[in-house]
């Protein structure tokens, strides 16, 4: 026995390709949402080597207001002055001590330089003051000098600039400032 089961001939009913646009939709949004995603990514990992560069930087900057207490130190025992008072603008600290411009040509010793970069390293005297002596050098049995309580000298400060400008250009500064006692 054959059945016979009727053919559904009403052209509303019938798919006609609704799963494909919703493919193709589906589809689409994923694809947006990829390239946002490596947007994001290649955006993170700029700021991640920005933020790399800058503290590199910074820890160069140090290294080099750190490198400049040694030269200064240096210069001071060899009575090479030229390091830290030379007469000019470029040595006296009281003159730049507040300036926020950076000139690489204000610095006279250029540190660890790499490529473009360098750290760029200048001193300045800031001023001289007498260190007192106490007056109870009699009172402890003063025999000369060299055997008294204490016996004053001069204090020298400084002030040591380190500059450094890291590979994406950021740019770091640090002030060190020095004290010289001479007794």
């Amino acid at each position: 026995m054959r059945t016979h089961s009727p053919q559904n001939n009403d052209r509303a009913t019938q798919p006609r390709g609704h799963s494909l646009l919703v493919t193709v939709i589906i589809l689409a949004l994923l694809g947006t949402l990829g390239v946002a995603g490596l947007h994001v990514a290649s955006l993170n990992m700029r700021i991640a080597a920005n933020e790399r560069d800058a503290r590199d930087a910074l820890y160069q900057a140090d290294s080099g207001a750190n490198i400049g207490s040694v030269f200064l130190e240096e210069a001071l025992t060899s009575l090479n002055s030229s390091f830290y008072d030379d007469g000019s603008n470029a040595t006296n600290a009281s003159a730049w001590q507040d300036e926020t411009a950076f000139d690489p040509d204000d610095y006279p010793c250029v540190w660890n330089r790499e490529g473009g970069m360098g750290t760029y390293v200048r001193c300045g005297m800031i001023g001289r003051a007498p260190i007192p002596g106490t007056a109870v050098q009699i009172g402890t049995g003063y025999e000369g000098a060299g055997h008294s309580a204490s016996l004053g000298g001069v204090s020298w400060t400084f002030l040591i600039r380190a500059h450094r400008i890291g590979r994406f250009g950021s740019q770091a500064e640090v002030d060190l400032g020095w004290e010289h006692v001479i007794q």
